[in-house]
């Protein structure tokens, strides 16, 4: 047979100076949208599978959603009502009904739980039945690789176990702390509003890239450890071929590509400060600077101030920092894990009985020989193994000396 002739290239089209870059950084990727993450898609499609836990737990979270509601109401009118129209009884029964609340949310905190295991144990349960699959369609997998693989398994059951009670905590804070304002001092909603939805775009624009310096990290960490076991696992081979200046080259660059994707993620989260400076602090400066022009013209009174201010302060402010900080760490880690995960392993076929080895038709029984294998250190040292003959064959055991 004659080789193929190789197609001539094609075209080459010009790149736009800096396209497809991330900023500070002079590597290169597809610009995918948030939909087409393998990772994403994997946790999604098992999220549908398990939708009736995940419904009864957001149901829960619209209960949890109370106390944040009524909490500056019910300032508002132990104030106005109770405490300045010199009533108060009237104030601290309002005080009273708000901790009643907390105490229903108290409650339904603690009933979400079996719902919110319901989602994530299936999910570890589908990611490790992944695994397993993966490592036996490559019976040459290394041991390492699969138990790496296996924390990762664990991880990001974790992080999703932690997100999703995380995540509707502040979800529910924040939409209900906006309901609230919005019952209680229309006036100062704009004032609320766009702080907060410019903090908002600032946040979800930093996490792709974010992501990426996430998922940078991570595969020079791969490397570092990879480098590292090669180095240990054959160390005596490097001893007797005298490679150990080439070893700890290559060893000190993979440490020194670990560093430097930490600094540039270190870096990059920074910036995530200005999202707490925007979306938490500069309502209150906002609010704090327009008091005394709404206090004059009674477009607030002074208990509504207060409501207003414990929006603000008790959940507005404490729910954005925890949006930005921690949910914003864990969210970047699960979604590279997640990536990781849908790069390195396979879906099992659903038609595959647990005992057929994948690739092999039933009945089927492997056969392996070698003959005349010789090893050796260099060229003028004694071999290691010379016309070594073996071989693998139904019903023996490796290895069978032939």
């Amino acid at each position: 047979m004659h080789p193929a002739t190789p197609a001539p290239p094609g075209p080459r089209r010009r790149r736009r100076p800096g396209a497809g870059r991330l900023p500070g950084t002079g590597s290169r990727r597809r610009r995918l949208p948030a939909s087409a993450s393998p990772g994403w898609a994997l946790l999604f499609r098992q999220l549908a599978v398990t939708r009736g836990p995940l419904l009864r737990l957001l149901g829960w979270s619209g209960v949890e959603a109370l106390p944040p509601l009524l909490s500056g109401l019910f300032v508002s009118a132990a104030v106005d009502q109770g405490f300045l129209a010199g009533r108060p009884g009237a104030g601290v029964a309002w005080l009273a009904g708000f901790g009643a609340a907390m105490a229903v949310r108290a409650y339904a905190a603690r009933a979400g739980f079996p719902h919110l295991a319901g989602v994530v144990e299936p999910l570890r349960d589908a990611l490790v039945e992944r695994v397993v699959h993966s490592a036996l369609a490559r019976p040459s997998a290394d041991p390492a690789e699969v138990a790496r693989l296996t924390e990762q398994v664990e991880s990001a059951r974790q992080l999703t176990a932690t997100l999703l009670r995380t995540l509707r905590g502040v979800g529910v804070t924040l939409v209900a702390a906006l309901v609230g304002l919005a019952l209680l001092a229309p006036a100062v909603l704009p004032l609320v509003l766009l702080p907060l939805l410019a903090a908002g775009f600032l946040f979800f624009r930093l996490l792709r890239p974010l992501v990426a310096r996430r998922r940078a990290v991570v595969l020079a960490e791969e490397r570092l450890a990879a480098e590292a076991g090669r180095a240990l696992h054959g160390l005596r081979d490097v001893q007797a071929t005298g490679t150990r200046e080439q070893v700890a080259e290559a060893l000190t660059g993979a440490a020194r590509a670990s560093a430097a994707a930490a600094r540039a993620l270190g870096r990059a989260s920074a910036l995530r400060a200005l999202v707490v400076a925007l979306g938490g602090r500069l309502p209150v400066l906002a609010v704090l600077a327009a008091a005394p022009w709404l206090l004059a013209r009674e477009a607030l009174t002074p208990g509504e101030l207060l409501g207003v201010a414990t929006y603000l302060l008790q959940q507005l402010d404490p729910a954005v920092r925890t949006l930005a900080g921690t949910v914003g760490g864990w969210l970047l880690n699960l979604a590279v894990v997640l990536d990781r995960l849908a790069a390195t392993t396979s879906d099992p076929p659903a038609d595959a009985a647990p005992s057929t080895l994948p690739g092999r038709a039933p009945g089927q029984e492997p056969e392996v020989r070698v003959s005349g294998l010789g090893f050796g250190h260099g060229g003028a040292g004694a071999p290691v193994l010379e016309a070594w003959s073996s071989g693998s064959g139904p019903g023996s055991t490796w290895p069978w000396w032939g």
